[in-house]
């Protein structure tokens, strides 16, 4: 049995139409099925599309801040993980990867790469004098002065306590040497004032240029020992290993 079909829509101003025709040549009829679409059923259908376009909307807003706010809270989190919360510069934690990193890249420019581990002399004197918060707020001002003092391509930490830690790329042991120097005597000259009293401090600098083969407990061990050697020997001094 074969059947021939057509369809058209009438639009009229309160309505529209819908004719489908099929022709049954067996028995030389034609079915004529119509529907009319009311006023009502088109409004119902505009009211749909429009609510599933704004629902679409919302919830592509909904996700792109969703996906801001995560994104956000991610650095936020990774910040607090990477950055000292006294001092705002580098933590111990980013050593290993940044050493890796600069490591690398001072073997492939072949340029020299030296540590520098610093510690604040006598600072449990300060603690113990002036209390932990002026304590805290010394190392704050210690921290500054080296942030600014250092190159923008040198790494700060706070490696521990009253000790910090510096990797100095393109730098080689004799120009660390120079640059230790300057900063030893800066902070000797770095007056932080508390109650009415200018405190000062000191600091020792034991330093030492990473081997090309040496991986990073290796080159700490030895910067400790130049920094054990500046201590033994007075103090408020730089020694080299």
């Amino acid at each position: 049995m074969e059947f021939l079909s057509s369809s058209i829509v009438i639009k009229e101003q309160t309505h529209s139409t819908f004719y489908n025709t099929r022709f049954v040549p067996e028995f030389n009829w034609y079915l004529v099925v119509s529907q009319t679409s009311a006023p009502g059923e088109q409004i119902i259908r505009k009211t749909l599309l429009g609510n599933l376009l704004i629902s679409f909307i919302i919830m592509v807003a909904i996700l792109f801040l969703a996906n801001l706010t995560i994104g956000a809270y991610q650095r936020d989190l990774e910040a607090m993980a990477t950055t000292d919360k006294l001092t705002g510069i580098a933590n111990r934690q980013v050593f290993d990867l940044m050493f890796l990193k600069m490591h690398k890249l001072a073997q492939r420019n072949n340029v020299p790469l030296t540590v520098l581990i610093c510690d604040i002399d006598h600072f449990k004197q300060v603690n113990d004098t002036y209390g932990h918060p002026v304590g805290d707020k010394v190392l704050c001002a210690v921290a500054t002065l080296l942030q600014q003092e250092i190159r923008e391509s040198d790494l700060l930490l706070r490696w521990g306590g009253e000790e910090f830690l510096l990797l100095m790329s393109n730098c080689s042991r004799l120009k660390a040497y120079d640059m230790a120097e300057q900063l030893r005597s800066k902070i000797a000259s770095l007056i932080v004032n508390h109650d009415q009293q200018a405190i000062q401090v000191t600091i020792s600098f034991g330093l030492t240029q990473v081997l090309p083969t040496e991986k990073s407990d290796e080159i700490i061990v030895r910067a400790d020992k130049a920094l054990y050697c500046a201590k033994r020997n007075g103090r408020n001094r730089v020694e080299c290993n």
